[in-house]
């Protein structure tokens, strides 16, 4: 018969092969249909998606479907404005806005506005070193732009990618 402190090393391994296949079962789970990884900030912290590492059919498959709401949140937070701004940006009644939030889904038209403005954020993250940078330059008026907000500039597909060009003209070093 075991005595009592092998059956306390024996609970504990066990505590640890329990910790490590929960570990793994977690991982598991974060990896969508097409092996695509999302990642966490922390484990219990909400998923954060990079608009930027995802290929262009994967990113057609995911806006027809129509994002999930939780998108608009993360945005939100990411750029640090009211909800009814965000929404006059991506072109969205603050009361459709609203009723999409019960519903948990955009639609198409709506995801597509929300991906264009995410990953234009985070290519301008990418760009000028950080959170923080990205939201005071997406915000500020730029002379590239004829006085113009980048944000606003999100708002139509030309725009952003007026927006696009001049982030790469940054990150390469080109006078803008």
């Amino acid at each position: 018969m075991p005595n009592a402190e092998s059956r306390n090393s024996y609970s504990t391994v066990r505590k640890m092969k329990n910790r490590a296949s929960k570990r793994s079962q977690k991982a598991n789970r974060s990896r969508s249909s097409k092996g695509r990884t999302r990642r966490t900030t922390t484990e219990k912290g909400p998923h954060h998606v990079y608009y930027t590492e995802w290929d262009l059919s994967y990113a057609n498959e995911r806006i027809r479907e129509g994002l999930p709401f939780l998108a608009v949140e993360l945005l939100q937070k990411k750029l640090r404005i009211a909800r009814s701004r965000l929404a006059d940006i991506l072109t969205i009644s603050p009361r459709t806005l609203a009723r999409r939030e019960s519903r948990m889904r955009l639609t198409t038209d709506e995801s597509d506005r929300l991906y264009r403005v995410a990953r234009l954020f985070e290519i301008a993250e990418s760009t000028l070193d950080g959170t923080e940078n990205a939201e005071q330059w997406m915000k500020e008026e730029n002379i590239s732009l004829g006085g113009a907000l980048p944000l606003e500039m999100a708002k139509t597909e030309p725009g952003s990618r007026l927006v696009e060009q001049i982030l790469g003209r940054i990150e390469y070093g080109i006078p803008v």
